[in-house]
């Protein structure tokens, strides 16, 4: 059981029974991850809280992509089954980290990613309005 407090608002508190009831879904189905194409799709759709996450860290939309690849972004993307994070540079995939069928830890994970990205750009000299920049 879950300590009550152990969850910083209600949005974390959700987010930690979304996960629960998505590994439950897993052990549950013999296709494993691909069981849950329909959750996935819909919360690929609702890409709010993912971007408001980001752009709280002050990180406008030229500098990530949700749903598609784009040069010179930060792309969170669905691909065969698998969600992808990564920075698409010069043509290149770098930085790529593979979720595997878990849009939950993908979700978590990608405003974490442009956060520290974030923070290494503002040590070389680029501007916060420069980050903050939409496209």
């Amino acid at each position: 059981m879950t300590p009550v407090n152990r969850f910083r608002d209600e949005h974390d508190a959700c987010k930690h029974v979304l996960r629960l009831l998505i590994e439950e879904e897993y052990r549950s189905s013999p296709d494993g991850a691909k069981a849950n194409g329909p959750l996935q799709e819909y919360f690929a759709r609702e890409r709010v809280p993912v971007e408001g996450r980001i752009r709280a860290f002050g990180v406008g939309t030229a500098h990530f992509s949700i749903g598609e690849v784009r040069e010179g972004a930060w792309c969170l993307i669905e691909e065969d089954g698998r969600w992808l994070s990564f920075l698409m540079k010069d043509g290149k995939r770098t930085s790529r980290i593979d979720h595997r069928g878990d849009f939950a830890a993908a979700e978590s994970a990608f405003p974490h990613r442009i956060k520290w990205w974030r923070r290494t750009q503002l040590a070389t000299g680029v501007t916060a309005e420069a980050l903050a920049a939409d496209r």
